[in-house]
């Protein structure tokens, strides 16, 4: 089957034109390499140390007697175990009236595998009553 030369002509054009938009394509295109490295999410860990003993979570920390209008301390020692840095809180709850409780690093910003090395101080006041006292307290990591 012979084409008329008006098709062929069309043909030609359709083929120069595709050519060109393939060229032109080409040209604008830009190569983009890319990379990432993924890290691991944040993760929180901490170890606490009172006294230099590692102290384990929900165990009575017991102040023995302690007179009305003194103050005694303790070392408080926390490591951050986990990958990311962390700010160490120590939260009293329920503390009595007259009773204060202290921790000298308390809010410190800890970089993974760091310490916060420092003391914790019970401060009983005068006016506080012969009997024993129990309360509730946390360490933990937050976001700094």
């Amino acid at each position: 089957m012979k084409m008329s030369e008006p098709v062929k002509m069309a043909i030609a054009l359709c083929l120069i034109i595709a050519l060109a938009t393939s060229a032109v394509a080409f040209y604008y295109s830009f190569y983009l390499p890319q990379q990432v490295t993924v890290t691991p999410p944040p993760s929180y860990g901490l170890a606490v140390y009172i006294d230099n003993q590692p102290w384990n979570d929900g165990s009575k920390l017991n102040w023995e007697t302690v007179q009305a209008g003194s103050s005694t301390s303790k070392t408080l020692s926390v490591q951050n175990t986990g990958n990311t840095n962390v700010k160490v809180i120590l939260v009293t709850e329920s503390i009595p009236e007259g009773i204060t409780l202290v921790w000298d690093k308390n809010e410190t910003i800890v970089a993974p595998g760091g310490w916060a090395n420092g003391t914790l101080t019970l401060t009983v006041s005068s006016s506080v009553a012969a009997n024993p006292y129990s309360w509730d307290s946390w360490v933990y990591a937050d976001s700094p």
